[in-house]
């Protein structure tokens, strides 16, 4: 099955601790797969080792997106939430969530995006059917 490589607005959804994500850029999961690496023996490899990596996501939104002060609430607290990102293709779920940062972007005339930074304790994946 090919991919879209765009996705129209109504296509997509994404929650932050239960709310509907207004201003919503881009959403980014990084390390959700599982690590593959070699089992050494003596005489090359003698199997694989599978781990799982330390997942992050990254949600940008506008500067007048509806989650900023949460996000604030959010960091300062370090309480966990979830994150729920759907394409017509795939579901994301952030599953017990921290902000590492929140990042305002670079400040001049125009208000900028915000990028905000979260370490979820596991990235789950499932295809949209």
């Amino acid at each position: 099955m090919k991919m879209a490589t765009k996705f129209d607005v109504d296509d997509i959804s994404c929650s932050f601790n239960g709310t509907e994500v207004t201003g919503l850029k881009s959403f980014k999961p990084e390390n959700y797969q599982k690590e593959t690496t070699f089992i050494s023996g003596m005489h090359g490899p003698t199997g694989h080792q599978h781990k799982y990596r330390e997942p992050k996501a990254t949600i940008t939104v506008s500067p007048d997106s509806n989650i900023i002060e949460m996000a604030d609430e959010l960091a300062e607290s370090k309480d966990t939430f979830s994150i729920v990102f759907q394409t017509p293709f795939k579901v994301y779920n952030c599953i017990d969530c921290v902000i590492d940062s929140i990042d305002d972007g670079e400040q001049n005339e125009e208000a900028q995006d915000v990028t905000i930074t979260c370490v979820p304790l596991k990235i789950e994946v499932q295809k949209v059917r």
